[in-house]
């Protein structure tokens, strides 16, 4: 039998965590829910808001009747990915994915370098179709033409200021003319409410009341499905009553951050994600985890032999963090290497770190997801549930977080309310919903 591992050690490793911020109480939690609310409606009448409504004007269709083939393409923070959209048979399809690096990745180009790698790396899809679908992964304002306005590069990678504060398709069109000499359409999405609309569409609609669309990676926003007659619009465009908003979830600023949170923000320097997102998204967590250890060591809850060890662990990331959790000293993470400066109180007080700040990013989007439940009072089928799309590698990396998220929003509306979701796994949504998008409105 090894070491024995006592209930008073782990009540100090959690107390610890309680006093400086990095678990979330019952009393904040609820107080966050009615915030969440709070700022929506402030958001959908205009009034000033962390959350901002940004509608979509994407026609509200549950089927693809169009049958044709054309190009769609993702913009992300990182690559893009070219791709070909196909509603010609039964069955939507997207084929040929192929992914290149983000012009401007860390280096200031201007507009027509920036189009001129996309043209260059996406020149077959292109010269195939004239109308193109684009899933954005940055902060986008849509009009009603499909278009959508750059307010600024997500996580500051990709440096191109040229492009801040001008509209996407029209910049596009005009290199795309000059280059082919070809007139192109563009219908252009961010990348959460493609993600609902390609789970919307692909879904048996009366399987579901509603949907939630998710982006979580190494970002995070949600996208919902709203009422025309609540939003502030001033649109001409016929719509059905009924609007997918993506909402910059990861930009809700009413969340108290740690010492911990604070010093792995620090580290991040110029990256821009919203304080919400820090919390919650797979690039900020293992930054997140580490400061929190380094100050478990300073408060000798572990040893700073331990703490040591891990400042000095260059390639500590999400995916290491939870094989360590999974299988713990079985475990082919780096993380068990530190058995030699550790030992398995420090080991155990470790993972207690590490599961609690996990937890910690489910009730955090528990919190929001039970704000939109409650706001749009939906859920309350079990033969109807609420449709969450979800995509990004979160949670095949994280691989219980859907039943940590599923058990925080019990928590949350209590024994009395219970609600019934279905989460839906795409991950080619952003590129399908995109190209569904386009599909139904050019």
């Amino acid at each position: 039998m090894g070491a024995t591992f006592t209930s008073k050690e782990k009540q100090s490793v959690l107390a610890f965590l309680r006093n400086s911020g990095l678990s979330i109480t019952d009393a904040d939690r609820d107080k966050y829910i009615n915030l969440i609310v709070d700022e929506l409606k402030r958001a959908l009448v205009d009034k000033p808001s962390s959350l901002k409504i940004y509608p979509s004007y994407v026609k509200f269709v549950d089927k693809v009747t169009q049958r044709d083939k054309f190009a769609v393409l993702q913009l992300g923070q990182v690559n893009m990915t070219k791709a070909y959209f196909d509603s010609s048979g039964d069955k939507l399809d997207v084929y040929g994915e192929m992914s290149f690096p983000m012009p401007g990745l860390g280096k200031e180009i201007g507009a027509d370098e920036f189009f001129r790698v996309i043209i260059n790396n996406a020149r077959d899809v292109l010269r195939k179709n004239h109308k193109v679908g684009i899933s954005f992964s940055h902060a986008l304002e849509s009009n009603e033409n499909g278009d959508g306005k750059l307010i600024s590069w997500a996580r500051g990678k990709v440096k191109c200021s040229e492009m801040e504060g001008k509209f996407i398709g029209e910049e596009f069109k005009k290199h795309l003319e000059k280059e082919f000499d070809e007139e192109y359409e563009f219908f252009i999405v961010n990348n959460a409410t493609a993600t609902l609309i390609a789970g919307l569409v692909e879904s048996d609609e009366k399987e579901f009341e509603d949907f939630i669309g998710i982006i979580h990676a190494d970002g995070y926003n949600i996208s919902y499905i709203e009422d025309d007659g609540n939003l502030t619009l001033n649109s001409k465009k016929k719509t059905s009553g009924r609007m997918v908003v993506n909402t910059l979830a990861g930009s809700f600023d009413k969340i108290r951050y740690s010492p911990s949170d604070a010093e792995a923000v620090k580290l991040l320097a110029g990256v821009q994600v919203g304080k919400f997102s820090h919390l919650v998204n797979s690039m900020c967590l293992p930054l997140i985890i580490r400061a929190a250890l380094y100050e478990t060591a300073k408060s000798k809850i572990i040893s700073q032999n331990l703490a040591d060890a891990l400042a000095e662990m260059s390639d500590l990331d999400l995916e290491q963090i939870m094989l360590f959790l999974y299988k713990g000293l079985k475990s082919q993470s780096n993380l068990t290497s530190l058995i030699k400066v550790a030992d398995l109180s420090d080991m155990a007080k470790m993972s207690i770190v590490l599961d609690e700040i996990i937890q910690r990013a489910a009730k955090l989007v528990a919190i929001q997801l039970t704000g939109i439940l409650k706001y749009k009072d939906i859920g309350h089928s079990p033969i109807q549930p609420v449709g969450i799309v979800v995509s990004g590698n979160f949670y095949e990396i994280v691989r219980d977080f859907e039943y940590r998220v599923r058990c925080e929003i019990a928590k949350a509306l209590g024994e009395s309310d219970p609600r019934y979701l279905k989460f839906l796994y795409m991950p080619n949504a952003s590129l399908l919903g995109a190209g569904i998008a386009a599909a139904t409105n050019l």
